[in-house]
């Protein structure tokens, strides 16, 4: 039994965008609904930052944001803080974790996730996944 005729399509995206990487390749067979590349937008890109408990009381949408990226270390970056989302992102493991308090193995640091949008890229190719440091300003 062979296969049936193959029919070719046109893949479309639903808005401009950058791809950052294939997950198909040039005349593999693929199936409706599977994923064969993920696509960026450059104009709306933003740094997910985990802030330790501790230091979150100051952290709130509107303050500014120093941004430090590893691949172009003399160029600051400037964001807002968009978003602190209301819930902790730590670790659950059965393994004593890195950060644990060794005088209470019980207590484990935990961090909160914060959204910040780049405000001002100075025209930076800047991509996902890339590392950052972040200083949100106290003002």
């Amino acid at each position: 039994m062979g296969a049936g005729p193959q029919t070719e399509q046109p893949i479309r995206v639903a808005s401009g965008g950058t791809i950052a990487n294939y997950s198909a390749v040039e005349g593999q067979y693929v199936t409706g609904g599977q994923a064969l590349a993920t696509a960026y937008n450059s104009s709306a890109l933003y740094v997910t930052a985990r802030i330790n408990e501790a230091d979150i009381a100051d952290v709130r949408p509107g303050k500014l944001v120093d941004i430090k990226v590893d691949a172009f270390p003399g160029t600051p970056v400037t964001g807002i803080v968009q978003q602190v989302q209301n819930s902790a992102a730590g670790e659950f493991t059965v393994y004593p974790a890195i950060n644990q308090d060794p005088t209470n193995p019980q207590r484990v640091d935990q961090y909160i996730p914060v959204k910040i949008l780049l405000i001002d890229t100075r025209g930076l190719a800047l991509a996902p996944g890339m590392n950052v440091t972040v200083h949100i300003q106290r003002k």
